[in-house]
């Protein structure tokens, strides 16, 4: 696995979570602000003292030993999480907010485990064109 820049890292976390430097800044209580998350995603800062890389990584919802392992050059792995803490979060957003979604999640909580065998299967099957 190749490791990534900071920069790098970065930027691709924010857009695989779809936040911006502002929604880090307030996420951090302004201990790391936007200006300087401009400057990390550029790369035109790459020292961070230990306060700011915790704080970035607090406000990322991130581990911050795999943040400074990206600092240092290192490789980190990638997740194997199934329902990361973002996608998880905008299900559970989504469910809320949208009563057919949350009817229907009610339903399969009610179902056994044959039940929902049943309905992954007709889930899976080709849809036919009308």
């Amino acid at each position: 696995m190749k490791a990534e820049t900071p920069e790098e890292y970065l930027n691709r976390w924010l857009k695989e979570h779809k936040l911006t430097a502002v929604e880090i800044e307030r996420r951090s209580g302004g201990a790391i602000t936007d200006g300087y998350i401009g400057q990390l995603k550029r790369g035109q800062q790459k020292n961070l003292t230990v306060d700011k890389l915790i704080a970035l990584a607090r406000a990322m919802g991130d581990n911050p030993h795999n943040l400074l392992d990206v600092f240092m050059g290192e490789a980190v792995p990638e997740s194997t999480d199934p329902w990361p803490s973002h996608m998880l979060l905008s299900a559970l957003q989504r469910m809320v907010n949208d009563p057919i979604l949350s009817d229907i999640m009610k339903a399969l909580l009610q179902m056994d485990v044959k039940e929902l065998k049943t309905v992954r299967k007709s889930l899976a099957k080709p849809k036919r064109s009308r």
